[in-house]
């Protein structure tokens, strides 16, 4: 069984985002820089988001559970 990464010590209200592609490693930075700007009409809050970017944990080095290798 696989462990999930530990996500408890995040703040209840921070987004939780889970990197599923590496494909493109600019894509994920341009989302990551996107994701952290502060926002509000000022820019007067600070982003409160939990990344979880670990190629270990992911499928997409598994051939037999990737299922877009599977279609082509």
């Amino acid at each position: 069984m696989r462990v999930l990464p530990e996500v408890a010590e995040r703040d209840e209200f921070a987004a939780l985002v889970i990197r599923t592609d590496y494909s493109d490693c600019a894509a994920w930075q341009a989302v990551v820089r996107d994701l952290m700007r502060p926002w509000g009409v000022r820019g007067e809050f600070q982003a409160q988001v939990h990344l979880v970017d670990d190629m270990v944990r992911s499928y997409d080095h598994r051939p037999d559970t990737d299922l877009r290798r599977r279609a082509n």
